[in-house]
């Protein structure tokens, strides 16, 4: 019988494939791997991996949706959801003229919608409610992580404070597991909107079990977040942990600093999970993590952090108080930020 830990990924918003996120997982844990100077890594060797893929329940519900009109984003009107969803709504149609639909304002917007201001919303929790069930109930002992990126770290907060409930008994008819005493191990959460999508839901934002110990849902909380990821400039969830770490990255590779693939290959985050995770000792060596980290900065884009920060700091400082005024921002991120890339690209 296996005894490695169990990993159970949660996606962001967007399109995502089947294992597509797992494959992210493991190119950014590998890489990190080789930067600490570990040779021939195979992370299947040290974990059993379990997506939750809920994109493929929201492709079809999308489908359903085309099928009664061409104008997805106006039948939001028409379902039941918070009427903080309209502002949204309504400016995303504006959008909608002048955006493919694989451009990523779109794709990930209409998720926010799909999860936050609609009934659908319960059906994915329903779902996910029903693996971690599952999964606890085969596990036998294996530790278990949950890893959630963006979109997927709501839907976990919302899911976690449904099933994790002091009151919950064997005869009331529903899932439920003990704050403190049916903890995983580990939960990562990855960029974080909950407390945005809070906001569309009317789910309570405060933390409930979300947190690490006795009361809470996991034996020990991280939560990251990349300084110039704009999906976490709104409403920025930063929780008091116990056993855990509130990190914040800066290393820009990518001008995606939403990607989770990054994310995972940073190394002070990378060093963690492997540790956590797997029997490897390199990552807590000084001078197999320094390595790590300059080898991780040397694959950066000279000098776009700094152009980044300084070109969109009045953008960042600036109070957003709505949903419409972030996704506004976003735009606006994401248009600068290729404008720079490029502009380096031709000097």
């Amino acid at each position: 019988m296996s005894n490695k830990p169990i990993v159970l990924l949660i996606h962001g918003m967007g399109i995502h494939p089947p294992e597509n996120m797992s494959k992210e997982f493991k190119e950014g844990l590998t890489e990190a791997a080789i930067g600490f100077g570990v040779t021939d890594f195979n992370l299947d060797d040290h974990i059993e991996i379990v997506e939750f893929n809920y994109s493929e329940s929201f492709d079809a519900i999308r489908a359903r949706l085309a099928e009664q009109s061409n104008n997805i984003l106006g039948q939001f009107n028409s379902l039941p959801g918070q009427g903080a969803a309209i502002d949204l709504v309504q400016r995303l149609i504006q959008y909608q003229a002048d955006l493919d639909k694989d451009e990523m304002i779109y794709t990930h917007w209409l998720d926010v919608l799909l999860y936050g201001a609609t009934y659908y919303g319960e059906q994915v929790r329903v779902e996910l409610a029903k693996v971690l069930n599952d999964l606890k109930a085969r596990a036998a002992g294996r530790d278990i992580h949950i890893v959630a990126h963006s979109l997927g770290t709501a839907l976990t907060h919302d899911t976690l404070n449904k099933l994790y409930r002091d009151d919950g008994t064997i005869d009331d008819g529903f899932p439920h597991l003990k704050p403190g005493i049916d903890n995983i191990k580990c939960l990562w959460t990855f960029a974080s909107v909950n407390r945005l999508v809070a906001m569309l839901n009317g789910i309570s934002d405060k933390d409930g079990v979300m947190c690490s110990g006795p009361t809470g849902c996991t034996n020990y909380l991280f939560n990251v977040r990349h300084e110039l990821d704009p999906f976490t400039w709104y409403r920025c969830w930063k929780p008091d942990i116990s056993d855990g770490a509130n990190i914040t990255t800066k290393v820009v590779r990518d001008i995606n600093t939403h990607s989770f693939q990054e994310y995972v290959a940073d190394p002070g985050v990378a060093r963690l999970m492997l540790l956590q995770m797997t029997p490897l000792q390199q990552p807590r060596q000084p001078a197999k993590f320094k390595q790590c980290k300059e080898r991780h900065l040397a694959r950066s884009i000279n000098g776009l952090y700094d152009l980044i920060e300084q070109e969109t700091r009045e953008l960042r400082e600036n109070e957003v108080r709505s949903a419409p005024e972030l996704l506004l921002a976003i735009h606006a991120f994401v248009e600068t930020s290729r404008a720079l890339r490029d502009k380096e690209g031709r000097q």
